[in-house]
């Protein structure tokens, strides 16, 4: 006879309700931004979430509750796995389409511009009368490729602008990009939230010829000392910025703190690097009154 599921600890307590509710709230959240952050992917995902949920709302016993554990994990797992496969094959295809597409029409404007030169030239040996309709035509040819040519060139920059202003995490390290960061700022602008702009800059006594593995890891050591509500994100290419929700005084005394922790070595394949930082900004605009 297979065990029973074990009950919550004093599963029918205010707080152990209170909990479960929190728990499957939580994941009816999860399962919508599941499906809306990538449609074509995250729908499957969606449903089996819910089913869970539902499960768990006629079962909430703690065997149940641990064991749901596993499956989200392996849910988003699988689900960043496939939407990176599809958003990378998306925009790859997008990018050879959008090469093709300048090729081909490149092309297309050339091969027009070729006819209506040939018509010039055979407009030379011609009679006025005759001539002139050539050498209009022509010159309506001229002005219809280059018509062509700066409509499909403002459309293909039209689309690339627009996928450049989704991207919102900095290649290099992982973090949030500066679009991002500046948006983020007008968002905290707008909703009148609390908190301060902490600018970090760092140095490096012997500069490696790809600070990229260094940039990560000071990243990833930035990141490390501050709290999950606490927004990193790249700057510049030796500046990263913090929208520290904190006073005033908080931030600066904790800046300090942590631009100390960012001095040090730091290994790289052409060798070890050293590296200084200091916060060379407090931005007091955004602090709480």
């Amino acid at each position: 006879m297979s065990p029973q599921p074990q009950p919550l600890p004093h599963e029918n307590t205010p707080e152990v309700h209170s909990m479960v509710h929190s728990y499957l709230a939580t994941l009816l959240a999860l399962s919508d931004a599941l499906e809306a952050a990538c449609p074509p992917v995250g729908g499957p995902h969606q449903q089996r979430l819910g089913r869970l949920r539902t499960r768990l709302s006629f079962d909430s016993n703690k065997e149940a509750i641990e064991a749901s554990s596993n499956v989200v994990r392996a849910e988003l797992q699988d689900f960043a796995a496939k939407s990176f496969d599809y958003i990378t094959l998306t925009t790859g295809e997008w990018k050879s389409a959008a090469e093709e597409i300048r090729n081909v029409g490149a092309g297309l404007i050339k091969r027009q511009r070729f006819y209506a030169t040939r018509l010039r030239e055979l407009a030379e040996k011609l009679g006025p009368e005759q001539a002139t309709p050539l050498t209009s035509c022509a010159e309506s040819m001229d002005n219809d490729a280059q018509s062509m040519l700066s409509r499909m060139q403002d459309v293909l920059a039209g689309v690339e602008t627009r996928l450049a202003a989704a991207e919102v995490v900095d290649p290099a390290t992982g973090l949030m990009n500066r679009r991002e960061l500046e948006h983020r700022i007008e968002r905290q602008r707008a909703d009148g939230e609390p908190g301060v702009r902490l600018l970090f800059a760092v140095s490096f006594e012997n500069t490696p010829a790809s600070p990229d593995p260094v940039l990560r890891q000071i990243a990833a050591r930035l990141t490390a000392q501050l709290r999950p509500e606490d927004l990193i994100g790249r700057w510049s290419e030796t500046e990263f910025l913090v929208l520290f929700r904190a006073s005033a005084d908080i931030a600066e005394r904790r800046g300090v703190q942590v631009a100390e922790l960012l001095n040090g070595t730091y290994p790289s394949p052409a060798g070890n690097v050293e590296v200084r930082a200091a916060v060379t900004q407090l931005d007091r605009e955004l602090a709480a009154q």
